[in-house]
């Protein structure tokens, strides 16, 4: 038996009893307003920059190649990822709004070459804590009220420091346990000064014709620009909360922190205390029961539903974000009061065989809600995923307007079709950074090297977060299980989608029915599955990934749509019969009269019968 281990730092616990940490004498502290020299200083830094940029475009982009001096200009990447390498560092000293664009810029593999992006991804939103005594004033500034009032104790030293907000321990005024995350003092006013001159770099880039041909420059930084409103707005942040708490609320392996909403305002966001058990700490699984593997398969599966289902992302799953809760075994319920409420952060928890446990989920200020133009073409690309179907992915693209008009859709089918076979990770975000150095990764790029320069797609705000997502949780699965395969998970939720669509058609018919209309056409009416019977195109995407599951997706996906056929053509059949449709006055086949609806009820009896012993795909 493994030895005991704490699930988590230990906090200061309090049940009820006597504080352990007595409440701090009220530091006398006043708000200042953000220097101005200081918003003046970062503005000229911020704009020096951009006047290199500008320089460096003008002179090793225009004019040495308007003189026909190509021979003289060094490679354009080694160039651009040491400009980006500055910014890193300007970003990084002024913190802000400037590692937040360069963390948004990062998801721009639509508009940005993937040196460049690499490149950002490493900003790290890290920056020294505002001290003890502001954060009490900011509080209380907030609450326009004694902070003993609200809180009876707070931990001097931050659990994390943003450049936006930081988090603390702390207890209610009530006693309870709770973290409590507040904004730096004046951090809205940096944040509008900043935006207020990003605004006016958007109108420089504008004017540079290469750069405006590739992305809409005033599109980005208006997303951006809502983005960074939104994580500013601690109540937005606990209404993501609670709608993450509803979508998941019939699953009791999937938790949200409460939200103490009496001791929350827009600037100071209380809430439950749920820092357990990292979920990149390997070995505290481990000690306690819970298999590492049984872990990359619920995340996975809770943020498949996110994606496919819900439309509601939490964007920013990295491991500080991801806990895991020990649950009790039944034996251990069984030796504790009816009101126990089970382990709480800081408890010893004994090691148990295949111990049940709850992923929890915090920080829901990135969280994107999939608008609904975008909703039915996720679920088809889901679906495409499933059947390995390119043509449904490029539709679902076509259908979210990710695809650019002058874009060879047969070209794009064939990269797709390609990336199936052979680099399915592309898909899931598992795509690890040895594959990308592969030599079937080399051969990709260098067949389509021209087709992905031309940017074929360019993608809303919601589908970067979510491809953001996507990439963050490949990182989480392979590091809990180094041999997760997402296509065993993917498969069964892309059968679950597809008979999903099919019950709704076939519901839809019967509601058309009962209000005395005809099903619509059966081609609509099988819309969610038009090339399920369909082989792969190429021979590889039977054999590169789990063959036998994709022919039982293939043969259900069959099965489920000669029932649909059947009940679509029973239903007319009956409709028809109720209403005494004749054909003609020649008795027809194995009807002695000649009612068009007994044709279509018999039509569909034998349908019916050949999908239940049909056994192939």
């Amino acid at each position: 038996m493994a030895t005991p281990r704490m699930s988590a730092t230990p906090v200061p616990a309090n049940r009820g009893a006597t504080l352990l940490f007595p409440a701090r004498p009220r530091p006398q502290v006043r708000l200042q307003e953000f220097d101005a020299r200081a918003l003046r200083r970062r503005r000229r830094r911020i704009v020096a920059y951009f006047v290199q940029v500008a320089i460096h475009f003008i002179w090793w982009d225009y004019i040495l190649k308007q003189l026909r001096l190509s021979p003289f200009r060094t490679p354009w990447v080694k160039r651009w990822q040491h400009l980006t390498g500055e910014y890193k560092q300007l970003a990084l000293e002024l913190q802000g709004l400037w590692v937040k664009l360069g963390q948004f810029l990062s998801t721009r593999v639509d508009v940005l070459p993937l040196e460049i992006t690499r490149e950002l991804e490493s900003l790290r939103d890290e920056v020294p804590p505002e001290s003890y005594e502001t954060v009490i004033a900011q509080i209380e500034s907030d609450f326009n009220c004694p902070f003993d009032e609200i809180f009876s104790w707070i931990s001097p030293q931050p659990l994390g420091s943003a450049s936006l907000a930081q988090v603390h321990r702390a207890h209610t005024a009530s006693g309870e346990t709770a973290v409590v995350k507040v904004l730096r003092p004046g951090i809205r006013q940096i944040i509008r000064a900043d935006l207020k001159l990003l605004r006016q770099v958007g109108r420089w880039l504008k004017w540079i014709k290469p750069i405006a041909r590739r992305a809409n420059i005033q599109a980005m930084v208006d997303e951006f620009e809502t983005v960074t409103n939104n994580e500013l707005d601690l109540c937005l942040e606990a209404r993501h909360v609670e709608r993450f708490a509803a979508d998941f609320a019939d699953d009791p392996g999937v938790a949200a922190p409460h939200i103490h909403a009496r001791q929350s305002t827009a600037s100071t966001l209380t809430m439950e205390d749920v820092s357990f058990i990292r979920i990149d700490d390997i070995s505290a699984l481990e000690e306690v029961g819970i298999s590492p593997k049984a872990v990359a398969s619920k995340v996975y599966n809770v943020y498949l539903k996110q994606f496919f289902v819900t439309y509601r992302i939490h964007a920013d799953p990295h491991p500080g974000n991801l806990f895991i809760r020990p649950l009790p075994t039944r034996q251990e319920t069984a030796l504790h009061a009816v009101d126990w409420p089970g382990y709480l952060p800081g408890d010893l928890v004994p090691y148990a065989p295949n111990r049940p446990f709850q992923l929890v989920l915090v920080d829901f200020g990135m969280f994107v809600e999939m608008p609904p133009r975008l909703r039915e073409a996720l679920r088809d690309f889901a679906i495409g995923l499933g059947l390995r179907d390119a043509r449904r992915i490029l539709d679902s693209y076509a259908k979210s307007g990710v695809v650019q008009s002058n874009a060879d859709l047969d070209r794009l089918e064939e990269m797709i079709q390609t990336q199936l076979d052979e680099l399915w990770g592309t898909f899931l975000g598992q795509m690890r950074q040895s594959d990308l150095t592969g030599p079937a990764a080399k051969a990709f790029f260098d067949k389509y090297e021209a087709l992905i320069s031309s940017t074929p797609f360019q993608f809303q705000t919601e589908m970067l977060f979510m491809m953001r997502a996507m990439g963050m949780l490949s990182g989480v699965t392979s590091s809990l299980d180094p041999e997760f395969d997402p296509w065993t998970e993917t498969a069964p939720f892309a059968r679950g989608l597809i008979q999903d669509d099919l019950i709704n058609a076939v519901r839809g018919s019967f509601q058309d029915l009962l209000a005395g209309r005809l099903p619509p056409p059966l081609v609509s009416l099988l819309r969610t599955a038009p090339r399920a019977a369909a082989k792969p195109r190429h021979a590889a995407a039977a054999a590169t990934v789990a063959p036998e599951e994709v022919r039982h997706l293939r043969t259900s996906v069959n099965r489920l749509t000669a029932l649909v056929v059947a009940g679509g053509l029973c239903a007319t059949g009956l409709i028809l019969q109720s209403r005494g449709v004749q054909v003609s006055d020649v008795p027809a086949l194995l009807w002695p009269g000649n009612n068009l609806g007994k044709w279509f009820v018999e039509i569909s009896g034998i349908t019916l019968v050949a999908a239940l012993l049909r056994r192939g795909a």
